[in-house]
């Protein structure tokens, strides 16, 4: 088994930062710049994860793939300390 150790660039970052918002924002989904940040690296995690490219298809798909398996919920969780939210 081979390990991909992929890893995006800063403009591969900021184009998958771009993507990310807009189709965030086309599905009502209007993150804070931190929000945003934090789910860009996440996306470019899981791209990474394997061995993917960062084009804008593939950052696309994966986008889409959050909102269909309801992300927001689990995001919140996951980065509360980053974010600032107490959960009780």
């Amino acid at each position: 088994m081979h390990e991909h150790n992929i890893v995006a660039n800063e403009e591969e970052v900021r184009q998958s930062r771009k993507i990310i918002e807009e189709i965030m924002k086309e599905n009502q989904f209007l993150l804070s710049d931190k929000e945003l940040e934090l789910l860009t690296h996440d996306i470019v995690i899981t791209i990474s994860s394997f061995g993917g490219d960062f084009s804008p298809e593939t950052v696309t798909e994966i986008a889409f793939q959050y909102i269909k398996n309801n992300f927001y919920s689990r995001f919140k969780e996951v980065h509360r300390d980053e974010l600032g939210f107490t959960f009780k």
